[in-house]
């Protein structure tokens, strides 16, 4: 079995130095702890990330690694911050086999897309720093809409 961690980046700020660039709000840092050390309490464990490289995206990425603490190797991947769900897909097919467990950060609409399509479900929402786990029985070349069951969702707001 193989899991897909989805993230969603934590709360940014509004700012005049481009979309790209906008960096965590200090909620946005808080929520990013907070989402870390409950991955960390539940044992949560990834063997590869691939995140947007938007600031916002990055920031979270530091924070969530610095939390658990496990050393992850950390892949920085340009169409994250704006490919569409099927982009995303392809990019997720070329994942190594080898991974079972793979956390991708990145934005809105995106995320929320992937985790319906992937899922078969067209309810879920994910706001910021909302963390997504979903299972599949197939390996990444295989990944396509409708392969997953989502196992649990996180929403650092509750924690």
């Amino acid at each position: 079995m193989k899991t897909l961690y989805v993230l969603r980046h934590a709360r940014a700020k509004f700012s005049d130095y481009g979309d790209k660039n906008r960096p965590l709000s200090y909620d946005g840092e808080l929520e990013a702890h907070k989402l870390g050390k409950e991955l960390k309490a539940r044992k949560v464990n990834f063997n590869h990330i691939i995140t947007s490289t938007a600031k916002r995206a990055l920031q979270t990425t530091d924070i969530i690694c610095h939390e658990i603490a496990n050393g992850v190797a950390i892949e920085f991947n340009d169409n994250f911050y704006t490919c569409t769900t099927g982009e995303a897909i392809e990019i997720l097919n070329k994942t190594n086999e080898n991974i079972d467990s793979l956390l991708v950060v990145g934005h809105n609409p995106q995320w929320s897309n992937l985790v319906n399509v992937l899922s078969g479900n067209d309810r879920v929402y994910l706001d910021t720093c909302n963390f997504v786990a979903l299972n599949f029985d197939y390996n990444w070349q295989q990944l396509q809409p409708n392969c997953c069951t989502i196992d649990y969702i996180i929403l650092p707001r509750y924690i």
